[in-house]
C-alpha cells in the first residue's frame, strides 16, 4: 500500500468514514523525498523509542517502525484509529494512545484502548484473517514510563525521540506543555525532536528573517533548534494554505542544566520576565526594563548597561545569554 498516493489516502479516508479535517491538520504528507529527509532527521535507531504525534493513516510511523524498538503513536481522531491499526498491524511493537496529546502528556487525559476486534466486529483487513489486537498504551503513565524507559527490557543505550506532524494551531501550545513537562522533570529530555511545522512558526522557532519573540527564546532556553527543509504546500494532501518546513531540536536541557543555567531564578522567574519584556516588543529594552522593575530611567539604564546590553536595544535582538543576565539583574 503506497500511502504517499492520493488516491489511495482518499480511499482510507472513505474507509474511516471520514474528510481531512482542517482543524486536526490532517494534511496528509505525499513526498518521498520529504519522508526520507525527515526519517534521515530522526535518525531512529533499533534501541530507540519514538513517540509520534498525529501519526494519522501511519506514512512516517511505517517508514520509522522497522527502524525502531518501541513505538508510540499518539492520535486523537478516532475514527482514523482503527484504519491505522490495521496499516501498522505487522509492527507488533507499535502501540497507539486514543487521545489529544497535549492533554495526554499532561496527565490531563487518560488515553483509551482501541483493539481491533472490537472496532470491526472481527472484520479482517484486505479480506485475510482477523488481525490480533496490538498492544496499546492505556494511560499517560504507561507512555511516560515508556519514555524514562522502564517498560518492555530497555538497554543501558536506551533513548527517546519525539516525532510529529503537528496542527499548525497548536504548535505553540504543544511545545510548551512538552518543555514544561521536561522541565519538571515529568518526561525525561529526548535525544531530538523533530516537528513538521507552518514554515511561519518555524521561523519564529529558529528566529529566521528576524521573527523573534516569546517561543524563540524560550526554544532557546530548552534546546538547539534548526530548520531543516522547507516543505511546499504541493507535498500534502490535502494541500494546505502555507507553506510547511522541518525542524529539528537537540541538545535538550535536563531540569538540572535549566536550574544551574538560571540559578537564582527559577524557570517561571525567568519566563515570566521574558514575555513581559516581548510585551513591549516596539520598546527598547531599557523603557521595558523600566515598566517591569517599577524604577525610572537612570534605574533602567543602569541595570541594562551593567550587565553589556545598550538601553535602546529592541528585545527581539537580545541574545539568551543577554536574556539570563538581565533578568537576573531585575531580579537581585
Amino acid at each position: 500500500m503506497n500511502l504517499l498516493s492520493p488516491p489511495v489516502l482518499k480511499a482510507l479516508c472513505i474507509r474511516a468514514g471520514k474528510k481531512p479535517e482542517r482543524s486536526l491538520g490532517q494534511h496528509f504528507l505525499i513526498h518521498a523525498g520529504t519522508l526520507a529527509e525527515i526519517v534521515t532527521t530522526v535518525d531512529p535507531q533499533p534501541a530507540d523509542t519514538i513517540l509520534e504525534v498525529g501519526p494519522g493513516f501511519g506514512v512516517l510511523t511505517t517508514a520509522l517502525a522497522p527502524r525502531v524498538g518501541r513505538l508510540i503513536a499518539i492520535e486523537m481522531d478516532r475514527q482514523v484509529i482503527p484504519v491505522l491499526q490495521e496499516i501498522v498491524a505487522p509492527f507488533g511493537w507499535v502501540e497507539i494512545v486514543a487521545g489529544d496529546a497535549l492533554r495526554v502528556l499532561s496527565g490531563r487525559e487518560r488515553g483509551s484502548l482501541w483493539p481491533l476486534e472490537s472496532v470491526h466486529g472481527g472484520i479482517a483487513p484486505e479480506g485475510g484473517d482477523v488481525a490480533p489486537p496490538l498492544r496499546l498504551a492505556t494511560y499517560p503513565s504507561d507512555v511516560v514510563a515508556a519514555l524514562h524507559g522502564r517498560l518492555g527490557s530497555p538497554s543501558s543505550q536506551h533513548s527517546w525521540k519525539l516525532a510529529a506532524n503537528l496542527p499548525y494551531q497548536i504548535t505553540s501550545d504543544f511545545l510548551r506543555v512538552l518543555f514544561d513537562q521536561i522541565a519538571a522533570g515529568a518526561i525525561p529530555p529526548p535525544e531530538r525532536i523533530v516537528l513538521l511545522l507552518q514554515k511561519e512558526v518555524v521561523d519564529r522557532l529558529v528566529g529566521a528573517d528576524g521573527s523573534v519573540g516569546f517561543l524563540t527564546v524560550l526554544t532557546q532556553l530548552h534546546a538547539t533548534a534548526r530548520r531543516v527543509v522547507r516543505v511546499p504546500a504541493s507535498h500534502f494532501w490535502p494541500p494546505p494554505k502555507v507553506e510547511g518546513a522541518v525542524v529539528q531540536f537537540t541538545e535538550i536541557r535536563s531540569p538540572e542544566a535549566l536550574a544551574d543555567l538560571l540559578q537564582p531564578l527559577s524557570r517561571d522567574q525567568f519566563l515570566r520576565f521574558v514575555h513581559m519584556a516581548f510585551a513591549g516588543r516596539r520598546k527598547q529594552i531599557g523603557t521595558s526594563i523600566r515598566t517591569i522593575a517599577a524604577c525610572d530611567r537612570s534605574e533602567a539604564d543602569a541595570i541594562c548597561v551593567g550587565v553589556g546590553i545598550d538601553p535602546t536595544a529592541r528585545p527581539e535582538t537580545l541574545t539568551l545569554a543577554q536574556w539570563i543576565a538581565l533578568a537576573k539583574a531585575v531580579g537581585r
